[in-house]
């Protein structure tokens, strides 16, 4: 159950907290912030559906990097759609 009031989140002060994404390969799907400490989804949202045929990527691109400074993949901030991947 996700948290919507402060007397909701204040029983989570001092826990161990983390964003995690959850998808499918490279296409995070859904981001969490959750307590480590209670195994509690304290909120979460799905990513926006924007079809690639209604989104121009123009602007949009986000660059994944390699450890080693190497481009892994491009894709769309707004649609999700893998513009190249290396």
């Amino acid at each position: 159950m996700a948290v919507s009031r402060y007397a909701d989140l204040i029983l989570h002060l001092g826990h161990k907290v983390a964003c995690v994404g959850y998808g499918v390969e490279k296409v995070v799907e859904n981001v969490a912030i959750e307590c480590e400490t209670c195994n509690e989804v304290l909120m979460d949202f799905d990513r926006p559906t924007v079809s690639p045929h209604e989104c121009d990527h123009i602007g949009t691109e986000r660059i994944h990097m390699r450890p080693s400074g190497s481009i892994d993949y491009v894709d769309c901030a707004r649609c999700g759609e893998l513009l190249q991947v290396s």
